[in-house]
Order: structure tokens, then sequence, then C-alpha cells
């Protein structure tokens, strides 16, 4: 069976439920190191977790990691009916 679905732009849009997520790893010594700051919702938390950790170590290379989570919202009739989530 074909079948034919109008296409639409969709807009993605951060969820305003769950704020984003920041976090830091070393990487100045890859086999050795990997340190984490775990996950914060303040970047200058990381920053302050960064600065002690080149201060306690002499490390100096890090990954900045940004995450959120987002919702889309599809133009009309871009999704089956069947494949929309029903509410419980």
């Amino acid at each position: 069976m074909t079948r034919y679905f109008r296409f639409g732009e969709f807009e993605i849009v951060q969820n305003p439920d769950e704020p984003p997520a920041f976090g830091a790893v070393c990487v100045a010594h890859p086999k050795e190191c990997h340190e984490h700051s775990g996950n914060v919702s303040d970047v200058k938390t990381v920053h302050k977790w960064i600065a002690g950790h080149a201060r306690d170590t002499g490390h100096l290379d890090f990954d900045r990691n940004m995450g959120d989570r987002c919702h889309v919202i599809p133009p009309e009739g871009a999704i089956p009916e069947a494949r929309v989530p029903r509410s419980v």
C-alpha cells in the first residue's frame, strides 16, 4: 500500500519543563583521567569545576557539553492520526 503525506515545516522547540544540562569531562590525559563534572543546570557551576580540576591536577583540556530536551510540533496532517500518542 502506498501512502502520501503532505510535507510541511516541523517546529522544534525546547521543552520548558526541562532545563538545559551542562557538563564537562577532562580530556587532558584521555587514558588516565576522564573525570566528569556531572550534569547541572548552571554553566557557571561547570566552569568552577573546570577551574578547580585544572588547579588541582594541572589538566588543561576539557570537553564541554550542553544538552536539552526538545518537543516537535508537526504541521497539521503530517502525522497519521493512528500514530499520534493519545493522552491517558
